[in-house]
């Protein structure tokens, strides 16, 4: 199954150092949304001048960077984990009660 999927998920990783932000980057093109999340440390070359006070920035591409660990909406496994169990668990107590 896993070899139908054109892109395979790229694991989770926290920005771990103190001044390291959380970054997103949006670009759109003709209908297509190409999205990138990771460190900043991590996507940008240590040479690039970018505002450290620069929280988001429009257009394409969109720019935002964030302190906190998974701020630029990507999710950790515990996240998916609590809920798709939490569904689960509803669906068996509305549709099979006891």
């Amino acid at each position: 199954m896993e070899d139908d999927i054109e892109f395979k998920t790229i694991p989770t990783i926290q920005c771990s150092t103190a001044n390291d932000q959380c970054v997103k980057v949006k670009a759109v093109n003709e209908g297509l949304e190409f999205v990138i999340r990771g460190c900043r440390s991590r996507i940008y070359k240590a040479d690039v001048s970018i505002p450290q006070n620069l929280h988001c920035r429009s257009g394409s591409p969109s720019l935002c960077f964030c302190k906190e660990n998974f701020c630029n909406s990507a999710s950790s496994k515990f996240q998916n984990l609590l809920l798709a169990s939490t569904l689960i668990f509803l669906i068996i107590f509305f549709f099979f009660p006891f």
